[in-house]
């Protein structure tokens, strides 16, 4: 038992590391329980049959009957669920509208035979439920949000591999869950990190770290998630310098830090890509210049943390292309590109 708690107290451990270095908070209240309100919330649970004992006599003949049962002889029984977990919940506060979320997580720690379709979909349907039931219930309201702020909730399962032997296709497992039986409350959302993402996260964690250790970056109470100006929504909470679950979840995550000790402001754009091709960085170039962020006294770094070793040199041709459709070898644009960093 103490070793199993231990697995799950790694999970513990590297969320609340993690999720910290992306300017996430958590309510200080780990493990909690909490009544559930909803009368249909049922689970199935496996049962033993009773076993037959055609003699009508009892002993170690019965006993030995009922060891052996095998899952044939298992049904299924609807029970009542009557509390629903809260593993640990975060909060940031929404960048563009004045909002604040909270993200009830369930931190799963799986050994690599352990992460199959069955146990996510399962751990899948128990969070949509708990989502659902966090949204009526007055007691996680009392345990986890403030009462200043206006507030949205969403779910999160953290699926972490503790032996990191798991090298299989995780999008395969998820297309494998019904959608339909998830009953996740409208205009709520569940987000799934898999163990591949994880890993993706927790490298951009340790880079942040030694970034800021080598005088890269500032203290991280100067760093913010950077959220540009949008045609239809603008940046209206200053204390929106989280990276939101959208963000995680994009192939993009973009940190924005000022001047600080005679160096520049700048932008570190965290890419997910192989960096295979050429063509892959023509869209980052678009999506920097589009947004504004290629200027002048500006610093660009790019960070590839699982990509190929060419990538770099693709990443430079790509700026020939880009400069070559557009302003042309003279212009500043060409210039302030030649400056970006890919690392």
């Amino acid at each position: 038992m103490a070793e199993t708690d231990n697995i799950a107290k790694i999970a513990e451990l590297l969320a609340q590391k993690l999720f910290g270095r992306f300017i996430w908070f958590d309510t200080g209240g780990w493990n909690q329980n909490w009544k559930c309100v909803k009368d249909d919330h049922v689970s199935k649970r496996r049962v033993k049959k009773a076993p037959k004992n055609p003699s009508g006599g009892g002993g170690s003949d019965a006993v030995e009957s009922a060891a052996n049962t095998s899952e044939t002889d298992e049904a299924a029984k609807s029970v009542k669920i009557l509390s629903h977990p809260s593993d640990v919940v975060f909060y940031y506060d929404e960048p563009y509208r004045l909002v604040r979320t909270y993200v009830n997580t369930d931190l799963k720690s799986y050994k690599k035979g352990s992460i199959t379709s069955t146990a996510i979909a399962s751990a899948i349907e128990s969070l949509a439920l708990t989502l659902e039931c966090a949204e009526l219930s007055e007691e996680w309201r009392e345990k986890f949000v403030h009462d200043e702020k206006s507030y949205e909730i969403a779910g999160l399962l953290f699926i972490y591999n503790h032996d990191g032997e798991y090298d299989k296709d995780f999008d395969q497992i998820l297309a494998k869950v019904n959608h339909e039986k998830l009953k996740i409350p409208k205009d709520s959302k569940i987000f799934i990190f898999g163990p591949s993402h994880i890993r993706w996260l927790d490298n951009i964690r340790h880079d942040l770290s030694g970034l800021y250790s080598e005088h890269v970056l500032p203290h991280e109470d100067q760093w913010s998630f950077y959220y540009p100006d949008l045609v239809r929504k603008k940046k209206i909470q200053d204390s929106g310098r989280a990276a939101t679950l959208e963000m995680l979840s994009d192939p993009y995550i973009v940190l924005s830090y000022p001047s600080f000790e005679s160096r520049s402001p700048g932008y570190v754009v965290y890419y997910r890509g192989s960096g295979k091709r050429a063509e892959e960085f023509l869209y980052l170039l678009d999506h920097l210049t589009h947004y504004q962020m290629v200027k002048s006294g500006i610093d660009i770094r790019i960070r590839m943390l699982a990509a190929e070793e060419n990538a770099p040199a693709k990443f430079s041709r790509a700026v020939d292309e880009f400069i070559e459709n557009f302003d042309g070898e003279n212009s500043d644009l060409a210039q302030l590109l030649r400056a970006i960093k890919c690392d």
